[in-house]
């Protein structure tokens, strides 16, 4: 009796290749989806259900809380980077960066418009529901923590949920694009839940005005400057005061 033939392991794994190595499929939205949020959406959820707002997911009160952060986001991205590029074989030159400083400009008049909307709908909201479910503004947990700290968690935390948001969960064909939105929406709201309601649609119009600027100018760099600009300020127009030694400080004081 002959052997049977055994399958080439190199033809096994250039199966789970992408057809189109710039686009992402459905089962590939859903994992890197749940790589890169599922433990944020997880602790909002039970944060927003018992309605405990001392001890933000996502948001650090101290300095240790930071960086504990830090490594977290960096473990996430850096394991769904693994899954796109060695599994998927996902080609990352489809992520536009668009690293200039005109782009970092226009970071900052995205920011803030952010700031009116996020503040308009928060508004509205607080209109037809009590104060006391309107939320807390994003930025202000992390005033208690390192000003060093809170920055690098800013400029890393910027480019995280960016670059998932818009970078890969938008990667997918053009007939997808809006269905894909709507859910990076959702996302994005379902984990901000635990500062309210309220907040959290404040911050999903946040990601409504990037995801239709995005798609429009298909460059990630601008998006990434006002995440980041909103994590240090907070995201509303009466954050504009927020003094400018939250970034101006004595680094070995806080390091």
């Amino acid at each position: 009796m002959s052997a049977q033939p055994t399958e080439n392991p190199k033809n096994q794994l250039s199966s789970w290749k992408l057809s189109n190595p710039r686009e992402l499929r459905g089962i590939d939205f859903l994992i890197v989806a749940t790589i890169l949020f599922a433990g944020s959406i997880y602790t909002s959820t039970l944060s927003w259900l018992y309605m405990d707002a001392s001890a933000p997911p996502g948001v650090a009160s101290d300095t240790q809380g930071n960086y504990s952060l830090l490594s977290t986001l960096l473990a996430s991205m850096a394991l769904a980077v693994v899954y796109l590029r060695l599994v998927r074989a996902f080609d990352f030159r489809a992520l536009r960066w668009g690293v200039s400083w005109k782009a970092t400009l226009w970071g900052v008049p995205i920011y803030l418009s952010a700031c009116v909307l996020a503040d308009l709908v928060y508004t509205l909201w607080g209109l037809g529901f009590p104060p006391a479910d309107v939320g807390t503004p994003e930025g202000t947990a992390a005033e208690q923590a390192s000003h060093v700290s809170t920055v690098m968690v800013a400029m890393v935390n910027g480019s995280y949920e960016e670059i998932g948001f818009l970078g890969f969960l938008l990667s997918v064909p053009r007939k997808y694009t809006l269905h894909a939105f709507i859910a990076g929406l959702a996302i994005r709201f379902s984990f901000h839940t635990y500062q309210g309601i309220g907040a959290a649609l404040s911050i999903t119009s946040f990601g409504l005005l990037l995801g239709v600027l995005y798609l429009r100018m298909r460059t990630l760099w601008p998006f990434i400057v006002a995440h980041v600009l909103a994590d240090i300020w907070g995201l509303s127009v009466d954050s504009w005061a927020h003094p400018l030694s939250v970034v101006l400080v004595a680094l070995d004081a806080h390091l």
